[in-house]
């Protein structure tokens, strides 16, 4: 009478339990089985048949007025069936009360294996940190060891440029000295003979061409030979007027002759003025200029400011741009995109400029025409901001 105790007790409402199956009973209980309020007996094997007989006969006729009432042995195999279906049987183990109690038994060797796995993570973790950092310092090592090498390349090939201009320049000079000395001897003799002579101006210009080639190998010859980027002599220096170094470029240049596509839009003041070695500007401008007709521009724009740093010459054209490997190693020796180049050019370019400290720089940027093209930025700054010995930027 489980239900009838705990609803005594208040512990739960006995009208919110019904019976699937109720079976009548004698007993004031609700009740779903068969109950077997009798006694249960048994005799030992130890007595004999004759008087476990006798004593059952007895049992079993016990009149109905008895305090106890025996009856046959009933079997409980299907209640013990029933319980163990449910998992609810007194003697049947459960998996995880036996894993309870083998924990509980082996407690200290669990325990060690538990610390023991909890070191060996922590330790993995920590080589792990290792590993990444070890690996993280590998690759920076790696990337500086990759810049030496760019760098020691770049040396190395700058000095074999330096040898071949210093070679070039010694080979060179001599056959513009004789071509020099044999115009003006010729321009002198001319002179005596006949001061209107037709060819007089021819050799002026065979005199001024050879001159300007021997002032460019002069220019290369300077800063090959300056190991530490110091600026020449200021009084070899002269005022170089921007506006004439272009026109006279792009006609030294033969520009409409050959590249008769190519269209010059430059509007710069004729008094702008830099102070730097002679033919310099022009030399760098002379090869800017070829680079864009070489690459296919059909218009190239030129225009130059004077700022409070210095003079800043922007060219942008509209020839297409560069790729952005060839981009990234455009002032690398030796490297070029076409076949009949030899990759010195904007490296030069770099080097003169460099040389009276100045800055040169390219990025792809589309022209004013709406083209794709390149901007190159020559900068040259101050004297006086560089050395304290005046300015190289003067306006007339």
């Amino acid at each position: 009478c489980l239900l009838e105790k705990m609803a005594d007790e208040g512990l739960v409402n006995k009208a919110d339990f019904t019976a699937v199956i109720e079976r009548p009973a004698a007993i004031p209980c609700l009740t779903s089985t068969p109950l077997y309020p009798d006694w249960s007996f048994a005799a030992l094997p130890a007595v004999s048949d004759a008087l476990a007989d006798r004593v059952t006969r007895a049992l079993l006729n016990a009149p109905d007025n008895a305090v106890f009432h025996w009856g046959a042995p009933a079997s409980t195999r299907q209640v013990e069936a029933l319980l163990s279906e449910v998992q609810q049987h007194p003697q049947q183990r459960r998996l995880w009360l036996e894993v309870k109690s083998w924990l509980i038994q082996h407690r200290l060797i669990m325990g060690g294996i538990g610390l023991a796995l909890l070191l060996l993570t922590l330790n993995y973790i920590w080589v792990m940190l290792l590993v990444r950092r070890r690996g993280r310092q590998l690759e920076r090592n790696a990337i500086r060891l990759r810049e030496q090498e760019l760098a020691l390349q770049t040396a190395r090939q700058m000095s074999v440029l330096g040898e071949m201009t210093s070679g070039f320049a010694h080979e060179l000079n001599q056959p513009l000295s004789a071509i020099r000395h044999y115009a003006q001897g010729c321009t002198i003799r001319l002179q005596k003979q006949d001061p209107q002579h037709p060819l007089l101006p021819a050799l002026g210009h065979i005199d001024q061409q050879a001159q300007r080639g021997a002032e460019t190998l002069r220019n290369l010859r300077h800063w090959v030979s300056q190991a530490h980027g110091e600026p020449g002599r200021a009084e070899t220096w002269k005022h170089i007027s921007v506006r004439q170094a272009i026109d006279h470029v792009w006609q030294w240049l033969r520009m409409p002759q050959q590249f008769p596509g190519l269209l010059l839009n430059s509007d710069v003041d004729r008094p702008l003025t830099l102070v730097l070695p002679p033919v310099l500007l022009e030399q760098v401008l002379a090869n800017l200029i070829l680079n864009a007709a070489q690459a296919g521009a059909k218009m190239l724009w030129i225009d130059a400011v004077r700022d409070a740093g210095g003079v800043k010459i922007v060219l942008q054209d509209n020839g297409g741009g560069i790729a952005g490997a060839q981009l990234a190693q455009a002032f690398q020796p030796f490297v070029t995109s076409r076949q009949e180049g030899m990759g010195l050019g904007l490296v030069i370019c770099q080097r003169l400029v460099r040389y009276v400290r100045g800055e040169i720089s390219l990025a792809n940027q589309t022209a004013p025409d709406g083209r794709p093209g390149v901007t190159v930025v020559l900068t040259f700054m101050q004297q006086g901001a560089r050395s304290g010995n005046g300015d190289n930027s003067s306006t007339g």
